[in-house]
């Protein structure tokens, strides 16, 4: 049972998050300046075969499908402060009554206080992401599934010297769901880095983290991952590497984990990652293995104070708590042949191997192709191949063979108005007769943005 007073302090600081968003937005050196942008849609889809079952056992089930949403950004940038306030909603209408209606409810507010600006910032910031099932029934807590976050603590960037800069953050990071409770989660976390430019064309990043990750209701899941990372960057090339520890004292668990990623940037994008991760099912986002991206390779000196949720603080991927360990090998071929023509070509291999038994394991390798082709200004096609096979360890010994195909196409109306559309195509073969199936799908969505 939660204690009204975390209850209450929750609701205490959002509060006063919007409190002090309204503040700052309505007073200071650029009052009302407010930045904003926006998109309404809808959109319907159809699949012929919902459930994704074999025609040859079962009469197959076709669902139509409507949706209508809208999306809304307001963001407030002054000398000593930056506020954004991001929401959305969409409503979706199934004609399959074995799919509930749905009303998903998304958003975030954030305000980053530039205590010394571009030295000290601190950061209070919420979220939350809410769907209500059938909405034929009344919205109560027993037909809605919501998880909030809350989060808040400082950062600190201190230029050294015109080539060094240390940049830290701690953060106090509060998640709770209404339906899957055993996820509930404290979360503590502490980074700090060191980034050095060694010249014009390159670039160093040293470092580490650490996350203090504490059920509220299930205090044997508790987890403590230990991170450290360095990586290097060039025009041409970028590469990394990390190592990650994870710990459960309760149960005794400790598990190893290292990441290997490599860029090259010469007749396209060449990138490949070795990696042995390691995964908190429940929370669903900590399989970070210490290597990174070359996107996320250096933040310049500067604090972060665009991200209202950071590091996947509120992820979730299954109502079981499990600690899962990868080991994957991906090859990736971003190719832009000429202006109007991209491709990209990726290989994925990856041995899931769960802890604690509550998730059959599992050996994945996937192929994709995807191509893009740029028409006209106004007009854009897509086009997509995949393979994919999986090998299950279970009672069956299952083994599942996937290709889907897919076709896309995007035309620009006038500078705010957009149409999308897409066929796809998908087929599997099984070992085990009932997970065969074939199946068409297609969407068309209208979209409006200000």
């Amino acid at each position: 049972m939660k204690s009204n007073h975390r209850c209450n302090g929750k609701h205490a600081i959002k509060i006063a998050l919007l409190a002090v968003f309204g503040f700052v937005s309505l007073h200071g050196e650029s009052a009302w300046a407010l930045d904003y942008q926006g998109s309404v849609f809808g959109g319907v889809s159809w699949t012929d075969n919902a459930d994704n079952e074999n025609d040859d056992l079962v009469d197959l089930k076709t669902n139509f499908a409507q949706e209508v949403g809208a999306s809304i950004d307001l963001s407030h940038r002054a000398r000593h402060y930056y506020a954004s306030i991001d929401y959305s909603g969409v409503y979706e209408q199934n004609s399959y009554n074995a799919f509930s209606d749905d009303t998903i409810l998304e958003g975030s507010a954030f305000v980053n206080l530039l205590i010394v600006p571009e030295v000290l910032h601190f950061t209070i910031a919420t979220s939350s992401d809410s769907t209500v099932r059938n909405t034929q029934l009344e919205d109560t807590p027993e037909n809605r599934d919501q998880e909030t976050s809350v989060y808040y603590g400082p950062s600190l960037a201190m230029e050294l010297s015109n080539r060094d800069v240390i940049v830290a953050s701690v953060r106090h990071i509060n998640t709770e769901f209404s339906e899957r409770q055993s996820a509930d989660r404290e979360r503590y976390r502490s980074e700090m880095s060191w980034e050095r430019a060694v010249n014009r064309k390159t670039s160093m990043v040293l470092s580490a983290r650490y996350i203090d990750t504490e059920f509220d209701n299930n205090p044997e899941d508790d987890f403590v991952f230990k991170q450290v990372s360095y990586s290097i960057n060039r025009r041409t090339a970028f590469g990394s590497v990390g190592f990650l520890v994870a710990e459960n004292e309760t149960l005794g668990e400790r598990e190893n984990a290292f990441s290997v990623y490599g860029e090259v940037r010469r007749v396209g994008v060449w990138s490949f990652e070795l990696s042995k991760s390691t995964e908190d099912t429940a929370s669903g986002d900590l399989g970070e293995t210490g290597g990174v991206q070359a996107s996320e390779a250096s933040s310049g000196g500067s604090v972060d104070d665009s991200s209202p949720v950071q590091g996947g603080d509120a992820g979730t991927n299954t109502d079981s708590n499990d600690l899962v360990t990868a080991k994957s090998i991906s090859l990736t071929w971003d190719l832009p042949l000429r202006s109007r023509y991209r491709s990209s070509i990726s290989y994925i291999w990856e041995d899931d191997q769960y802890k604690r038994g509550t998730i059959p394991d599992e050996v994945r390798q996937e192929l994709s192709l995807d191509f893009e082709l740029t028409v006209t200004t106004r007009l854009t096609t897509s086009f997509e191949l995949g393979f994919e096979n999986v090998e299950f360890d279970d009672i069956n010994q299952r083994e599942d063979d996937t290709v889907r195909l897919g076709f896309g196409t995007s035309y620009r109306l006038n500078p705010d108005t957009s149409i999308t559309g897409s066929v796809d195509y998908e087929t599997q073969d099984s070992n085990v007769e009932v997970n065969e199936y074939d199946s068409w799908s297609s969407e068309v969505r209208l979209t409006y943005d200000f």
